[in-house]
């Protein structure tokens, strides 16, 4: 198993950069750091994917996936990593 807790770390810096290039008014590359973001969580995400004991972390990381999704368009691919979160047992 891949190391989660750093993979989520780095989708977590990723979330400061784009903030930092909204704020700047560069949307092209803000946009682009939220895709990176977004596969970064759907890979920490799947990691956990049958690991339900790993709650709370497991959902957590399933719902931050699936607003990165959102955020991108990705709707129906939001509403699969909402459902994967749900799966578990979220506190």
């Amino acid at each position: 198993m891949k190391d989660i807790r750093s993979i989520h770390k780095e989708a977590i810096e990723l979330v400061k950069k784009a903030n930092d290039l909204f704020a700047s008014g560069k949307k092209e590359e803000y946009t682009n750091s939220y895709r990176n973001k977004l596969y970064l969580e759907q890979e920490a995400a799947m990691e956990l994917l049958l690991n339900i004991d790993s709650e709370p972390t497991r959902s957590v990381i399933f719902r931050s996936a699936a607003k990165f999704a959102y955020l991108c368009g990705k709707y129906l691919e939001a509403d699969k990593l909402i459902h994967f979160a749900l799966a578990g047992t979220p506190l």
